[in-house]
């Protein structure tokens, strides 16, 4: 039997106004996702939506179409339908990934590095860096299918999960050397092809919303609660690896004071080469 890690990666308030923005998804066997995806259509099924818009969702409306006038929730509804998500999550265990970032803080220091305009870039190679060289099946590793959707230009996506890839194949010492020959497939398409993708919308959702309320901690606490019903459900549950990036740490990254110097952390932005002065 061959196993890979399916890992979907979706992007959170990208939208040019938005004020943080983040770029998360969920990881699982490939054997795992049908489970999942079986819970997923019973949820879909008692809302009555071809798919799942989690903004909505949490707004407390519905609509089949973007261009359908918005129905509003019954109360009711509503709560089932949130033990339902959880339930969903719950039946296969994900490892959840998210990253975040305020815009004002990255264009500040974007002034000063050379890190793509588009934060969007800067957390999926987070993401990537997680996923690419973060995550293995134990005890063989047989690779990993990467998932995006469609939020950004495909080519960057695609060339940034193999620029992930070559870095893994090409390490030194630390490496396992059958990991040189690691197989990773990135796919990019809509969370219609690939059902999973409105999985990873949830996690990259609850995220920005956690993070765009002045959190305690840059990551999704266990100790306290987040402010999400969700996420205070899920957390402890299973891994969840998450960031959110202030201008200190960012800075502290893109300058690379945070990392030896012997041995590089495997981002793409990160350390940044910063602009020449005038």
């Amino acid at each position: 039997m061959v196993i890979v890690i399916g890992s979907y990666i979706d992007g959170s308030n990208l939208h040019e106004s938005a004020a943080l923005i983040c770029v998360g998804g969920c990881a699982a066997r490939v054997d795992d996702w049908p489970r999942w995806e079986h819970k997923w259509q019973e949820l879909l099924d008692f809302a009555d939506l071809p798919r799942w818009h989690h903004t909505d969702f949490m707004a407390r409306v519905k609509r089949k179409k973007r261009s359908d006038p918005v129905v509003r929730w019954k109360d009711a509804e509503w709560l089932i339908a949130r033990r339902m998500l959880c339930e969903a999550f719950e039946e296969v265990t994900p490892t959840c990934f998210a990253y975040a970032v305020k815009r004002s803080d990255y264009d500040e220091l974007r002034a000063l590095y050379e890190i793509p305009e588009d934060p969007y870039y800067f957390l999926l190679d987070r993401c990537m860096w997680r996923v690419v060289q973060g995550m293995f099946e134990h005890p063989v590793d047989t690779g990993i299918a990467v998932y995006c959707d469609q939020d950004r230009d495909e080519d960057l996506v695609k060339a940034l999960s193999k620029w992930h890839a070559d870095y893994l194949r090409g390490g030194g010492h630390y490496w396992h050397p059958e990991l040189r020959t690691r197989k990773v497939i990135t796919s990019y398409g809509s969370n219609v092809d690939y059902v999973p993708l409105q999985a990873a919308d949830v996690v990259a959702h609850e995220f920005m919303r956690y993070g765009s309320g002045s959190p305690p901690a840059p990551f999704v606490p266990t100790n306290h609660p987040t402010g999400s019903w969700i996420l205070d459900r899920l957390v402890p549950k299973f891994p969840w690896f998450t960031q959110c990036f202030d201008k200190k740490w960012l800075e502290a990254e893109l300058s690379g004071r945070l990392f030896p110097k012997d041995q590089p952390p495997g981002f793409g932005f990160a350390p940044a080469r910063r602009r020449e002065e005038d």
